[in-house]
């Protein structure tokens, strides 16, 4: 027989065999009208509670929100509910019960497996423009579905925390500021999030779409990082922020139609066609098969230019994937180190890094498609296999540079200095009769700016320019 206690500071589950989940108290939390239906799994916010729940007998995993009625107001929870009980939507999480005693008000909501963005940008790891602008039409819908309801309801507080992606759906979750919009479009009560709430419901306490826009335009900006951004995206994210609100997109319908369109660019040549014109690539079929990044020493940053170069490529929608030599603990490292990585068939995956994995010094599987990175440390007896090889040089003015006669009579040889530096890259250039990049100071090889983006636009369209030199006709 299950017992309940409930009360303002504590709510503990208890049965005849004893305390359920030996847990501290601060961790078992259930109403009394669905303790009978639902099982505690984990806390997902202490203050105010938030809990992941199973049912008893379905075995489904929702959520369970709870807020307390001494804490004062407790509108937001009741509005809610009033607001999701009418919208269905595969992008807004479903109601499933509401309920309250003499001390709590609880939702039962839809469990959104996935991760918000907000942990993407956490984790530093910023869309490309095709993935960006996918997203933004997936949120947009959602907008576009809630100001078009019979009695239109703005969100109020859109921001990367409640947007939730999953494998197949992006969500739009946390209605606890929603309202329905006012016929005079004032508020009585600015709520929601600084940098993210448009500047007229700060200075005039009004809201309405384009308010909900200007949240979105926001979180575009967010995502885009340091990418460079084709310019009619750019366009869109500057008209939706706009500060007055009446040189914004009128609704999420013309907004939404302003994203097809750029995705149709995309679709018909898109990033790569935006890149080839920035860097004046030839089609695809010019681009090399596999480039070497090798070193004139140890330490050159071979590594992390291979990574860096991969990650750019696969983001930017080129397929690539990095390789390294035998024995190169490279990948296993990067298993053990950064979190958000997995392997799949012979791959591992790090945001939009691919790597092929080697086993014993043997590959798990074939090659997949696409372009190969390889990192070639100092070992020049792979470079027959490079239809481009980037030699890389540390940036060292007071050491004698070292550099290799049968490397550099190759053709299809570009040059750079790691970090970039101008004196030591105008000392090589002269040492080697040809241009010398400068590679940008940067720790994280995850993490593309703008400066990395120019250093690899050049290396592919002075990639294409060898292969042409190569190529027989």
């Amino acid at each position: 027989m299950t017992k309940i206690y409930c009360g303002p500071e504590k709510i503990l589950l208890y049965t005849n065999q004893g305390d359920l989940s030996g847990r501290k108290e601060g961790d078992k939390i259930f109403l009394s009208v669905f303790s009978d239906t639902y099982d505690w799994v984990r806390t997902l916010q202490q203050d105010p509670p938030v809990y992941e729940v199973r049912h008893k007998g379905l075995g489904e995993h929702r959520v369970l929100k709870m807020f307390p009625k001494d804490r004062g107001d407790s509108s937001g929870f009741q509005r809610e509910a009033e607001i999701l009980k009418g919208l269905r939507h595969p992008g807004i999480p479903i109601l499933y019960d509401y309920g309250e005693d003499d001390t709590w008000i609880c939702l039962l909501e839809e469990l959104v497996p996935g991760h918000s963005l907000r942990q993407d940008l956490s984790s530093r790891l910023f869309p490309g423009e095709e993935e960006l602008v996918s997203i933004l039409i997936r949120v947009c819908e959602i907008l576009e579905y809630l100001h078009t309801r019979e009695i239109p309801v703005l969100h109020g507080d859109l921001k990367p925390e409640h947007i939730i992606v999953s494998q197949d759906r992006i969500c739009l979750i946390d209605y606890g500021i929603a309202r329905f919009q006012a016929r005079s479009g004032e508020v009585s009560q600015v709520f929601g999030t600084p940098g993210y709430v448009p500047p007229e419901a700060l200075d005039l306490g009004r809201y309405d779409e384009r308010s909900d826009l200007y949240s979105l335009g926001v979180i575009g900006k967010e995502l885009s990082g340091p990418h460079l951004l084709s310019p009619p995206l750019l366009s869109l994210l500057k008209a939706l922020t706009a500060r007055d609100p009446g040189k914004r997109p009128a609704t999420a319908g013309e907004v939404l139609k302003r994203l097809h369109r750029i995705k149709g660019r995309k679709e018909s040549g898109g990033i790569r066609s935006f890149l080839r014109r920035r860097s004046g690539h030839k089609p695809e079929q010019d681009l090399p098969e596999t480039i070497a990044v090798i070193g004139s020493e140890e330490g050159a940053g071979c590594t992390h230019i291979s990574i860096a170069l991969c990650e750019y490529l696969n983001r930017a929608g080129y397929r690539a994937y990095y390789e390294t030599l035998p024995g190169e603990d490279v990948l296993e490292s990067l298993m053990e180190n950064a979190s958000g990585t997995e392997e799949r068939n012979g791959l591992i995956y790090h945001g939009h890094f691919r790597g092929r994995l080697m086993r014993k010094g043997v590959p798990d599987d074939l090659p997949p498609e696409g372009i190969c990175i390889l990192d070639a440390k100092t070992d020049s007896s792979l470079l027959y296999r490079a239809d481009v090889i980037l030699y890389v040089f540390p940036s060292c003015l007071w050491r004698r540079v070292h550099t290799d006669g049968e490397i550099l009579s190759r053709p299809n040889v570009l040059c750079l200095v790691n970090p970039a530096d101008r004196a030591q890259g105008n000392f090589l250039s002269r040492q080697l009769g040809r241009p010398v990049l400068g590679y940008p100071r940067e720790e994280n090889p995850f993490l593309t700016n703008r400066r990395k983006e120019a250093v690899f636009q050049r290396i592919l369209k002075e990639a294409s320019k060898q292969i042409e030199k190569i190529t027989p006709s």
